[in-house]
């Protein structure tokens, strides 16, 4: 494929907003993430969501809700951490069962936090 038009198809997946289609499916991510030209920005969309999830558990906490999980208070939550999680949980699922192509990206990240850092 044209690397312009992959740029282009790139940008446009990752900017679409609106209530039709809010997520990044897993079909998508792993065609485009193997594209030098878009990797770094999905990298970035990603660890911009794991970063929302993270904030997102802290503030249930602080609240006094149940929190969805409990990463140990020392582990540092980075870009590596954040995408470590990601492709573990694609390629070994918590469930056991493969995700589906159209399962969200987004999604797959919360599984991936919960089933790494379960709370006791």
């Amino acid at each position: 494929m044209n690397r312009n038009l992959l740029i282009l198809l790139a940008t446009a997946v990752l900017s679409i907003s609106g209530t039709a289609k809010a997520d990044f499916d897993l079909k998508s991510y792993m065609e485009l993430k193997e594209h030098d030209a878009v990797a770094e920005s999905l990298k970035y969309y990603t660890t911009g969501v794991g970063r929302g999830i993270f904030w997102a558990n802290a503030r249930i906490g602080a609240y006094g809700g149940k929190k969805l999980f409990c990463m140990p208070p020392k582990l540092a939550l980075d870009e590596g951490l954040i995408q470590s999680l990601l492709h573990q949980e694609i390629r070994s699922p918590a469930s056991a069962q493969p995700y589906a192509d159209e399962t969200p990206v987004e999604f797959i990240m919360l599984v991936a936090f919960e089933s790494r850092f379960p709370c006791s």
